[in-house]
């Protein structure tokens, strides 16, 4: 296989809504700053992970919301001083079967 590949859920977030997302869930009181937008950046933002799809042959199953929630989990953890008990906490089960993953339950 050659070329990039998309990952990701092939659902439209903009960069607001993931930063209020977070906040939300973590319950920061950062604000959120506004600038001019990149002469060249590009307006929308919605991975084609057809590609991705084909060579794995698996398709997200997982709300960003939940993997979210997962992500933080393993961090606050991480971030208090026990990086080796990162993977065990029980907010931190196994995704996908692989060890060496926090796991989350798929999307409904």
């Amino acid at each position: 296989m050659a070329g990039p590949i998309n990952l990701g859920i092939p659902a439209e977030t903009t960069i607001a809504e993931l930063a209020e997302t977070i906040i939300g869930l973590t319950g920061s009181q950062s604000r959120i700053e506004y600038h001019a937008q990149l002469i060249d950046d590009s307006t929308r933002r919605r991975p084609n992970i057809e590609k991705a799809q084909a060579a794995l042959d698996r398709s997200p199953g997982v709300h960003l919301e939940t993997s979210l929630e997962a992500t933080i989990a393993y961090f606050d953890e991480l971030l208090s001083g026990n990086p080796a008990g990162a993977g065990d906490n029980p907010t931190n089960e196994k995704i996908c079967g692989r060890p060496d993953r926090p796991k989350i339950q798929a999307a409904e």
